[in-house]
């Protein structure tokens, strides 16, 4: 992290990871704000592995400047991401109630906000385990993982799509009920928002 915008040139950073060890309760990473922090010269992802989201044309790297996985009530608001040779920010699978807002995204490699859930071996299987769990025990879980409740708003997203013509301002994956509003996006290679699938 860095509030130099040159702090880091020819020296790629590390990604900023809010990872919980599992999607159990109490396993979880929650309640973090991070607020008027800029983010930049990371390197780039194209030759990092890929894989395919939901059925379509896409393949995604499951990672970004800022990469959060189980974890609830995260908070990114007024930050700085310029220079990101990838994602700037994706959130994987069993995540809840992050708010991206008030934050500006410019010369992006790939996406600037990803929301992609994970089914794990249960390849285009959109049952959500955590869900099934609730409901019939931890037999019924089959490992999916589904990104609910997110909101990406009023953050302005250009210049991205750089090295990944597969990129969008907002990238959607198997990942319901997620909420992205009151967002200018603009300069970019290919989508302004890309709705993955009917999820």
């Amino acid at each position: 992290m860095s509030t130099n915008p040159m702090r880091g040139v020819g020296m790629p950073l590390t990604t900023r990871r809010f990872l919980g060890s599992s999607s159990d309760p109490g396993s979880r990473v929650e309640h973090v704000i991070i607020s008027n922090l800029s983010f930049g010269y990371t390197s780039a992802q194209f030759f990092r592995p890929h894989e395919e989201t939901s059925g379509g044309d896409y393949a995604t790297h499951r990672s970004g400047a800022i990469k959060i996985e189980n974890a609830t009530g995260l908070t990114f608001v007024g930050c700085n991401f310029i220079h990101i040779g990838g994602n700037a920010v994706f959130l994987s699978a069993s995540v809840r109630n992050v708010t991206v807002t008030q934050s500006r995204f410019d010369f992006l490699g790939t996406n600037g906000v990803a929301i992609q859930g994970k089914t794990g071996t249960a390849l285009m299987d959109g049952r959500d385990g955590e869900a099934m769990m609730t409901v019939h025990g931890p037999s019924a879980d089959n490992g999916v993982r589904l990104p609910k409740n997110n909101l990406v708003s009023n953050n302005v997203f250009s210049n991205y799509g750089v090295w990944d013509k597969q990129s969008a301002a907002y990238h959607k994956a198997l990942a319901p009920g997620n909420i992205f509003k009151d967002n200018v996006c603009f300069n970019s290679s290919r989508h302004g928002v890309n709705f993955q699938d009917g999820m």
